[in-house]
């Protein structure tokens, strides 16, 4: 399948105790972030599976333009200039305020997706279905691993973290803590 457009969504800046982590990196606690993300899009546009890029995000915890820096770096590594292939889309800073921008800036096709990863992957779903967006739903980490095995011990160290384990079993049941937490962060 060839997607017209994927929405990438750029990863949180804060942890639930306020301190701040680096995109690009993964936190102490077996978090993952962005990198994931972008390696996972580099690939999709590498095999020819994606027209369009959008990166989707709030502010940086510096008041930056997140959508805008994800947005170079992508572009960046995929030879393409911000504007046209890659755009960036502005957000608040949470996952209902990505998928709300989303929402509002475009007429999603059917042939367009969202990126981001297993962990997340079950609160996006029921936020999508509960504001109407259809969009085909893309693990970052299912990517990864289809294009190289070599991913495959450094998941199973990222998902086996006890602090992970929990922030999944959260993002299934119910999510309030995570939702107020980001929405007190905007």
């Amino acid at each position: 399948m060839v997607y017209d457009r994927v929405f990438v969504l750029a990863a949180e800046m804060y942890r639930r105790d306020g301190r701040y982590y680096d995109f690009l990196v993964e936190d102490n606690n077996g978090f993952l972030h962005g990198e994931v993300r972008v390696r996972a899009i580099e690939i999709l546009w590498r095999q020819e599976k994606v027209k369009e890029i959008v990166v989707v995000g709030g502010p940086t915890r510096g008041g930056e333009n997140k959508a805008q820096f994800i947005a170079k770096l992508i572009a960046g590594k995929i030879g393409k200039k911000i504007g046209t292939t890659v755009v960036p889309l502005e957000s608040k800073a949470s996952t209902c305020g990505n998928l709300e921008a989303i929402k509002s800036y475009y007429t999603v096709g059917e042939n367009d997706g969202l990126l981001t990863q297993f962990y997340h992957m079950p609160r996006v779903l029921r936020l999508m279905k509960e504001m109407g967006i259809n969009l085909i739903p893309i693990c970052a980490e299912a990517i990864l691993l289809t294009h190289s095995l070599s991913w495959l011990e450094k998941m199973r160290e990222w998902y086996s973290s006890p602090a992970m384990v929990q922030r999944i079993i959260m993002e299934i049941n119910g999510l309030s803590a995570i939702e107020e937490t980001s929405a007190e962060k905007e």
